[in-house]
């Protein structure tokens, strides 16, 4: 499974690619960030080696957002890393409010659905 998008020229995006089966209120079978510093101004390919079986019902997400939820992001997965592993070292989930504490922020998206024939 692939996607493509063509990545804007002169800014600095970031990213969050996900499929879901079924539904989206499932956890989804992929899941990951991604920051433009490499793909700035090029078509960006996302795809997965997740084998799905035919008659699947693919919800596809793409998510653009800017910095501080992109190392929010980051930071909570680093935390779930590091939960209950002797050798991790702790990880401060980050805020993308200044001078407090929680998450705003606005993001936009496209959403295509697809069977998997």
């Amino acid at each position: 499974m692939l996607a493509r998008f063509r990545d804007p020229l002169e800014t600095l995006d970031f990213y969050r690619f996900q499929i879901h089966r079924d539904s989206i209120s499932q956890d989804p079978e992929v899941d990951y960030t991604i920051e433009d510093r490499l793909n700035e101004g090029k078509e960006v390919t996302l795809g997965t080696a997740y084998i799905f079986d035919p008659g699947d019902n693919l919800i596809i997400s793409l998510y653009h957002f800017d910095e501080p939820y992109y190392r929010f992001l980051q930071s909570t997965q680093n935390a779930r890393n590091a939960n209950g592993n002797p050798f991790g070292q702790p990880a401060a989930v980050q805020s993308t409010v200044q001078g407090g504490i929680g998450v705003f922020t606005i993001l936009s998206y496209e959403r295509r659905s697809l069977v998997i024939p």
